[in-house]
């Protein structure tokens, strides 16, 4: 699920939504970034782009992540975020949140 690269002299993880997630996906995301933030990462992007529908139950994962990677000063930014997933996020008024910028 995640993959990493060294840029610079630091690990960027780099996770790709799948198509389809159940809560066990849901489940290792989450467990995938609080592992990686022990290992030391900083700098986390989520690659959204296949991301079809607002899912609650990942808006809550990715919501917990931003605030995860807040606390221990890493950065969690969001990717390639279809347009209405976009919207359904703001109309949710969660882009804040998951500091989703426009």
């Amino acid at each position: 699920m995640l993959t990493t690269t060294t840029q610079h002299q630091r690990t960027k993880y780099h996770v790709r939504l799948s198509r389809e997630f159940d809560g066990e996906y849901r489940r290792r995301l989450r467990a995938e970034i609080v592992a990686a933030l022990a290992c030391g990462s900083r700098e986390f992007e989520v690659d959204c782009g296949s991301w079809e529908r607002i899912d609650l139950a990942l808006l809550s994962v990715l919501i917990q992540c931003t605030k995860v990677c807040g606390d221990q000063q890493a950065d969690f930014e969001l990717v390639n975020v279809p347009h209405e997933v976009r919207s359904g996020i703001r109309a949710l008024r969660l882009e804040h949140r998951l500091r989703l910028s426009a």
